[in-house]
């Protein structure tokens, strides 16, 4: 098929209604601008983003743009002043710099969280079509629940922790182009996910270290199951690891292991939430477990044959080990959700990548059981930051309408 008969997604669909623009893409995955009806979708629900809830992260960025709005900025150290100061804590660059601009012409936070919609959507779009790049003719049946969950363990709406969840699908976008054959680009881009938050220079060391020791299928498979029973890093040794960090990296991992902060860890976790939280986590890894046991078994040989399953697969295990060890330590099982992300990209394309079937119904089962609860959780999740016009609003119309309430309201 030439170029101009390769269909396309209607892009009037995005000024007339938006969502309608999304599934379109998503139902027509291989146009050419799906990948972009998708990001187009990303940054307008940036845009009627809804966070009345006082603990999101979204809060704090909108606070923080109405304070920089009022503060006048002649100079670079005034600049460097506001942003690095003792008080503001920052370590990363890019949401505060973004922030600053962004405050240089309004102090609107649907402005600020429109920008977050770009470049998280972005990364976001380019992840979930890298693996469509390999879809000749459809997705199967069978692939589909794989790359469903790899869109929803970081979903759009995530994107309320912009810094984290933002750095996550950078590293992984760099990790995809490093497996596409564009190895210094990649692990340039991976490395520049520091940038937007100082925590990936943990999963950039397992990069590197990935990188010099090369796809060790075996033994990579037997650390993640050994590291299921290896607890010995607590948050006290882990500080002390990181003595050698820079002085700025160092500041900011004490935080996050001090008495202080472990005290207010303890305190939410005392807070009752509904089973379902905890419980499609726990289903997801027990889920993953099952298929790599069933994989390792059956395909460990057909693996040596496609480079890139065996790449992604063998740092996904060196990445899931190293997180299994350091689960212990608060804030480092935010990891686990970009080990989702890659193990079910993996499995996505093993599945996509068969001729035949790849699992019996008695493997498939129990693992689309744990995968629809936690699609189905992660929708809830969902509704808190969607409004009406979200779903029914278009770039015409949003600006005119500030809507202050989550989805949530009206199914409670």
């Amino acid at each position: 098929m030439n170029k101009l008969a390769t269909p396309k997604v209607p892009i009037f669909l995005f000024f007339v209604l938006p969502f309608a623009g999304l599934i379109a893409a998503v139902r027509s995955y291989k146009a050419v601008n799906a990948k972009n009806m998708v990001w187009l979708f990303i940054i307008f629900y940036g845009f009627t983003f809804v966070y009345t809830n006082h603990q999101m992260d979204a809060n704090r960025y909108a606070k923080s743009l109405i304070y920089l709005y009022k503060q006048p900025v002649n100079s670079a150290s005034d600049f460097f002043s506001l942003l690095y100061s003792k008080e503001s804590n920052y370590v990363d660059l890019l949401q505060p710099l973004l922030t600053f601009l962004v405050s240089r012409f309004t102090d609107d936070p649907r402005i600020l969280f429109t920008f977050f919609g770009v470049i998280f959507g972005y990364f976001y779009s380019r992840n979930i079509w890298f693996l469509f790049s390999f879809v000749k003719n459809k997705v199967k049946r069978e692939a589909l629940p794989f790359i469903i969950m790899a869109a929803f363990a970081i979903s759009i709406w995530q994107m309320n922790g912009f810094r984290f969840w933002t750095a996550a699908h950078v590293f992984a976008y760099g990790f995809f182009l490093f497996l596409s054959g564009k190895p210094i680009r990649g692990l340039v881009i991976s490395l520049a996910s520091i940038l937007v938050h100082f925590s990936f220079i943990f999963p950039v060391i397992v990069l590197l270290i990935y990188v010099i020791a090369g796809n060790r299928l075996f033994i990579y498979f037997i650390l993640y199951i050994l590291s299921f029973f290896i607890s010995v890093v607590t948050p006290t040794t882990f500080s002390g690891y990181t003595k050698s960090l820079p002085g700025v990296f160092q500041e900011r991992t004490d935080r996050y292991t001090s008495k202080a902060y472990l005290k207010r860890l303890d305190k939410a976790a005392t807070v009752k939430v509904n089973w379902y939280i905890e419980g499609r986590l726990a289903a997801i890894r027990l889920a993953i477990n099952f298929l790599l046991v069933i994989t390792m078994i059956n395909y460990r040989k057909f693996l040596n044959t496609r480079k890139v399953e065996l790449s992604l697969l063998s740092f996904s295990l060196l990445i899931g080990s190293v997180v299994n060890v350091l689960s212990s330590v608060p804030s480092v099982h935010r990891f686990y959700f970009l080990f989702y992300l890659l193990i079910f990209s993996f499995f996505f394309l093993l599945v996509q990548g068969m001729r035949e079937r790849t699992f019996r119904w008695w493997v498939k089962a129990p693992v689309f059981i744990a995968i629809l609860l936690f699609v189905v959780v992660e929708f809830r999740v969902g509704f808190d930051t969607m409004g009406v016009m979200t779903l029914i609003g278009n770039p015409l119309t949003a600006p005119f309408i500030q809507d202050e309430a989550p989805l949530i309201n009206l199914i409670r």
